[in-house]
């Protein structure tokens, strides 16, 4: 199991470590559909995402950083920030980054394996991730995660769901835009987790992102009448337990 997880972790890297990698592939696939990033359920979920951000002074741990979607949110509270993500190539940017906008402030990043942090137990007050777990043997990851969470800590990600079947078929007809290993999360897989760990998980999104989608080309109105009727339709079904896990995407709030 070690070694197929190894094999595993290897390419991701080498997915990620190219110029042209999966995520700015699917970022300029969206950034095609100006409505989508207007879509007032994404537009709710960064809300509450936010909520995680609103602190100053702590140890935060982001957690598989990409490009690094959080940083400036986080440094300019003062607060001590370290990332880590699989890809040299992004932790070289991050770091570029990070040292010409932020040069007064305390950071550090690492090439480094999510399964495998090499942190002491309970180093940081917060982790933060956007659509990592899906790419990894989660319940490893998650346990590496409550290690280096000091008591009290809280960790925040944001992940995409797979039941809807809205979803596997945009999967389906655009499968350059996601790696070989990565998989959505499932009904089957949150109830596991919710079992095994002290989660919350708060749920975002139905259908009401394929009328963003479809209504970017006519309109800038990322909140039009259509996106907007199925965006309450949408809410009042993501209250039901018998529909959330045809969700778009999930928040996982993670408590020591």
């Amino acid at each position: 199991m070690y070694e197929e997880l190894k094999k595993r972790v290897e390419r991701e890297k080498a997915f990620h470590n190219q110029e042209k990698d999966v995520s700015k592939k699917a970022s300029d696939f969206k950034n095609l559909f100006k409505n989508y990033f207007l879509n007032p359920s994404l537009i709710e979920m960064e809300e509450y995402f936010s909520q995680a951000k609103n602190i100053s002074n702590k140890n935060v741990l982001d957690f598989g950083c990409g490009y690094g979607k959080d940083f400036d949110d986080l440094l300019k509270k003062d607060n001590m920030l370290t990332g880590i993500d699989i890809s040299e190539l992004y932790i070289r940017h991050c770091s570029k980054y990070c040292k010409e906008k932020f040069p007064n402030k305390k950071f550090d990043f690492f090439a480094m394996d999510a399964h495998d942090l090499k942190f002491k137990d309970e180093t940081f007050d917060l982790v933060i991730g956007r659509g990592i777990l899906h790419h990894l043997d989660f319940n490893i990851a998650i346990q590496e995660v409550k290690r280096v969470l000091k008591k009290d800590g809280k960790a925040y990600f944001q992940e995409p769901l797979g039941d809807n079947p809205l979803l596997k078929l945009f999967r389906l007809l655009t499968p350059n835009l996601r790696t070989k290993d990565e998989r959505p999360f499932y009904k089957e897989d949150i109830l596991n987790l919710e079992k095994d760990f002290q989660i919350k998980f708060t749920y975002y999104g139905m259908f009401s992102f394929i009328a963003s989608i479809i209504t970017s080309p006519f309109t800038k109105n990322g909140n039009n009448f259509l996106v907007k009727f199925l965006y309450n339709i949408e809410k009042k079904l993501l209250k039901n337990d018998k529909f959330k896990y045809f969700a778009h995407y999930v928040i996982f709030k993670i408590e020591k």
